[in-house]
């Protein structure tokens, strides 16, 4: 089955996005539509998209007369989004650990294999990228479409906090233990063991939730660094 092609739309998004989560753009930065536009060659039109997607995300806030701001996120938020992730995700592991085939099983270890090497490199970046993929995946095999989507939202709402505040710290220096923690959800799985599964995750989601250092950036992104 192929997949279907990104419109400029989706490309658009996709960027601006990953330059959100990357601190390329920093909590209250305001985005221009005719700079963005500029930098990435591209019409007024897919800028003007990406941002209302953006904001939908929860990664701006559009204020009428004065433009799009790349919101800053109080602790209350942070706690209550991540509260809600770990019960959706429950829910998703307790119904993929009945569902899960061979071909399932041998999907999620390729991307934790290519996570792990990610982690070895030091690209702390494309391993968040494929730690989200792990967790859309075993919500993909639940075969609900209302939850994959649900699954999908929230770990973008929380997983900007980590990018936000791990990612980015310069000074961070904590042992990451996510690969690890990805496996024991895996092997759980593996097993068919559902309650063995909820709690796996819900290990690792708090897990998360716990290291966030919660700093605030004062500094501006360098728009400049914006291609496509």
């Amino acid at each position: 089955m192929k997949k279907d092609k990104k419109t400029l739309d989706d490309i658009v998004y996709e960027k601006l996005k990953k330059a959100i989560m990357l601190n390329k753009f920093p909590p209250n930065y305001k985005l221009v539509e005719s700079e963005i536009a500029d930098i990435l060659n591209v019409s007024r039109t897919p800028v003007h998209t990406a941002l209302k997607l953006l904001e939908r995300d929860g990664l701006l806030a559009i204020i009428p007369n004065k433009g799009a701001f790349v919101t800053k996120k109080t602790y209350d938020e942070i706690k209550d989004a991540f509260a809600v992730r770990v019960e959706i995700e429950k829910m998703s592991v307790r119904i993929a650990s009945e569902r899960a085939s061979h071909e399932d099983i041998e999907r999620l270890e390729q991307i934790l294999e290519k996570e792990k090497n990610a982690y070895m490199v030091k690209n702390r970046a494309e391993a968040y990228t494929l730690g989200a993929d792990f967790h859309k995946a075993i919500a993909k095999i639940t075969g609900n479409k209302c939850l994959y989507n649900y699954v999908k939202d929230i770990i973008i709402k929380t997983d900007i906090y980590d990018v936000f505040y791990i990612l980015n710290d310069p000074m961070l220096e904590k042992q990451y233990f996510t690969p690890d923690q990805h496996h024991d959800i895996l092997e759980a799985l593996r097993q068919k063991d559902a309650s063995k599964s909820v709690k796996a995750i819900e290990e690792h989601i708090k897990s998360t939730e716990a290291q966030l250092n919660l700093i605030s950036y004062e500094g501006l992104g360098n728009i400049g660094e914006l291609k496509l």
